[in-house]
């Protein structure tokens, strides 16, 4: 006959950041592997009921105070290893961009599992610490061209310093000034009798601003041998064929890409300072009544549990 055990996830891994962590597995694996333990697995939170470590063992084997501890030196175990760091990212465009800093955080050495929150500019990161640090994860995001990480600390992301215009809206920059001078070529050659060198060169000045941004893009990915085969390096391959003896269409066909891509980075920062803006609203303390007493303290320690 066996008897069971249940215990609060939060209890034994506190840094758990969900609940579909891969640390849960590493737990059942190594509390299954127990001399007198039957069985381990995960019950899920239901309602106000967060989620559960079940354990079936043999009472002839184990007594119930031996299963908590070996649960609970396991949990310290896996936490001491294994760590959970969520990294404010700054100047993330597109999902292209989102895809590489993904890429570049999975190539560092110990990094299990890395994940992008585009709108809210967070890079989830799970690392093995006996193989690196929160600070190659973070050298590493520093990396990408046009990602900044923002001073570490508790209020990081409010704290950290807001970079100028220019380099928060550069690639709108290039864009506008590739589509006015594409304007000033077409509106030269059609109306204002433009010499056609005069044309060439003001197409080409369009053609470069326009196709600039994804050339450092895909050059900056080739160089830390990251090469992929995106979005960007297609547009870059498709403008030179665009009727290769005009330079006319090639430089509309950058412009206009390029106008947008500003465009939707400038979409993707306005949803990031909306969803900001409400996240300042939060509380950052919570006033807890149980009975006569009323304990206040910041609303992260408190369970779903706590509320019922």
């Amino acid at each position: 006959m066996t008897e069971r055990l249940r215990m609060e996830l939060a209890l034994l891994l506190p840094d758990l950041p969900g609940d579909q962590d891969a640390c849960m597995q590493r737990l059942t694996d190594i509390l299954g592997a127990e001399p007198g333990v039957t069985e381990a697995h995960i019950v899920p939170p239901e309602g106000a009921t967060p989620g559960q470590l079940c354990l079936h063992f043999d009472p002839a084997q184990l007594s119930l105070a031996e299963v908590r501890r070996a649960a609970l030196a396991a949990g310290a175990r896996i936490s001491a290893r294994f760590g959970h760091v969520s990294v404010a990212v700054r100047m993330i465009g597109a999902e292209d961009a989102a895809r590489r800093l993904v890429e570049e955080l999975r190539a560092v050495p110990g990094v299990l599992t890395a994940s992008i929150n585009l709108p809210a500019q967070q890079a989830f990161v799970e690392f093995d610490r006996e193989l690196t640090s929160l600070e190659r994860i973070q050298e590493a995001v520093g990396r990408l061209p046009g990602v900044t990480v923002p001073n570490a600390g508790a209020n990081a992301d409010r704290g950290a310093e807001v970079p100028p215009w220019y380099r928060r809206h550069r690639e709108l920059v290039w864009s506008l000034l590739s589509g006015v001078l594409l304007l000033a070529a077409y509106s030269g050659a059609r109306w204002g009798g433009l010499p056609g060198a005069a044309v060439r060169v003001l197409y080409g000045g369009a053609y470069l601003f326009g196709g600039f941004d994804l050339v450092r893009h895909t050059v900056a990915a080739a160089r830390r041998g990251r090469f992929a085969f995106d979005i960007d390096l297609l547009m870059l391959l498709a403008a030179p064929v665009q009727r290769c003896s005009v330079n006319g269409p090639k430089a509309h066909f950058c412009s206009l890409f390029s106008l947008a891509h500003a465009l939707e980075h400038y979409a993707l920062g306005r949803a990031r300072n909306a969803i900001r803006a409400l996240a300042e609203l939060a509380p950052r303390r919570a006033v807890v009544l149980r009975g006569p007493n009323n304990t206040r303290s910041p609303w992260r320690r408190w369970s779903p549990a706590t509320w019922s």
